[in-house]
Formats: C-alpha cells, structure tokens, sequence
C-alpha cells in the first residue's frame, strides 16, 4: 500500500515550507517536476525483454539484445540458469539512483519498486499473455530491489 506524500516525502515536505499559495502534489509536480525527468524514468517502468532458453530477460538501455544474450549464458554458467533469470531482472533501487538518494527514505524506495512493478506486470502481460510471471521485492532497509522471473509448473 502506498504511502501518504505529504507526510512521508521529504522533498515536498520541504517545498511545503516555502510557504506557496499552493499546497497539493499535483501543484509540487507543477513547479518542481520536469517531464523529461519522467520520460527518462520511463526506461525504467517500460521494460525491453527478450526470450532466451526459455526465459524472459530484460534488456538494460545501452545494451544490444545479442549482449544480453551473452551476459545471461555467462550468469548462467556461474550461478545457474533459475538465478541467472533472477539477476538479469534485478533492479536495485540505490544502484538506479546512485547520485541522489542520500536523502531518500525507505519508503519512498518502497513506493517506486511498487511502481515498478505494476508497470513490468502489465508489460510483461501484455508481451506475454501465455505466460505467468513472479515478482520478487526485497525489502531491504540498505538495498531495497524488484526482480521478475517466468512462474514454473511446481510438480
């Protein structure tokens, strides 16, 4: 469930305190919020996938579908190809916003991955209605992350 931004959002907290005639998120985002940041966002939300050996990979930005490829056959090698799914997948909040997250809360952290995921579901289900798919959140305080991976028949 997400949060209430105007308590648990430290940016409008503090934008807040300006003391604007305006006082709602959609003013904040108004005055605060570029849309170019958001449609550089979107590389995040609107997943690229492959199949390969049967698995669904996601394709990073700046990476050819053949690298994927080879970077995948590498993982799997190492650690298995059920592992090597789940890693290619795996996006790692802190990593993606390396440069200005010093201040951001767990929460907010928490609330994206939730993004994130309603988004890849719905990509990946319209991609691929044939097939089932499995998200994995991992809450973790220092490096809270998001990974999918096709759901297997269990016997």
């Amino acid at each position: 469930m997400a949060t209430n931004i105007a308590t648990d959002n430290w940016k409008y907290s503090e934008w807040l305190k300006l003391g604007y005639q305006y006082h709602a998120p959609e003013d904040y985002i108004s005055m605060e919020v570029y849309p170019e940041d958001i449609e550089m966002f979107s590389t995040i939300l609107f997943l690229n996938t492959i199949e390969h050996k049967g698995r669904i990979i996601k394709v990073n930005s700046g990476s050819t579908e053949e690298e994927t490829k080879k970077n995948f056959d590498k993982q799997t090698i190492e650690f298995g190809i059920d592992a090597a799914e789940g890693l290619m997948n795996l996006a790692v909040l802190p990593f993606i916003f390396f440069h200005t997250s010093d201040k951001t809360s767990h929460t907010t952290f928490m609330n994206i991955i939730r993004l994130i995921r309603n988004n890849w579901e719905y990509c990946l289900e319209k991609k691929y209605p044939d097939r089932s798919f499995e998200f994995v959140i991992c809450d973790d305080e220092y490096e809270p992350s998001i990974t999918f991976y096709v759901k297997r028949e269990t016997s």
